[in-house]
């Protein structure tokens, strides 16, 4: 009984080949041994976890309100997601997602222009407050996001989604009603 056949040989070479070739993809090195936590094994480190996104989420959420309400909309642009950059980028004539911010307008695809505000547009309004969960409201959190409420001065609750991208805390939103002119 024959076993192996020569003519399936270089098949088998390309495919052991391609099994033992270096990944383009490189897994980022570990935290060190003294930091690592199994936080699925551990209901108080996830609880810690959880906290600990929180704080830095709104802190993000924070900076992004200072350097909106100050204008400074090139610093500002670093606390977006690269989504919302693109989204607002693509309504610019210049392509620059600051530049939107600064001129306060986005063109739409359908020609029309819609004129906004950066801090009510991204945050919907003055940040008075900011909460973590309203009774009421329907999240979907995940370790890397993270589903904040800004409350403003009227004491309504508007959500904000903070993302984690590249190790930092961002706002991610890429959406607008166009139909609130």
């Amino acid at each position: 009984m024959r076993v192996f056949s020569s003519a399936l040989a270089p098949s088998c070479l390309i495919l052991l080949l391609a099994g033992c070739a270096s990944s383009p993809y490189q897994l980022p090195a570990p935290p060190p041994q003294d930091e690592q936590r199994d936080v699925a094994a551990d209901p108080a480190a996830q609880a810690e976890l959880e906290r600990k996104n929180y704080l830095q989420a709104r802190a993000s959420l924070l900076d992004l309100y200072k350097l909106l309400s100050d204008g400074s909309f090139d610093e500002a642009e670093a606390l977006l997601s690269q989504q919302t950059r693109d989204f607002l980028a693509y309504g610019n004539q210049n392509a620059d997602a600051a530049g939107a911010l600064a001129s306060g307008t986005l063109a739409l695809p359908d020609g029309r222009t819609v004129e906004f505000e950066p801090v009510e547009f991204l945050l919907g309004g003055e940040v008075r407050q900011i909460e973590d969960t309203v009774e009421g409201a329907d999240e979907h959190e995940t370790p890397r996001r993270r589903e904040l409420f800004v409350v403003d001065a009227n004491g309504e609750p508007q959500k904000v989604v903070m993302i984690l991208e590249g190790g930092q805390w961002v706002l991610h939103r890429t959406a607008i009603n166009a139909g609130e002119e």
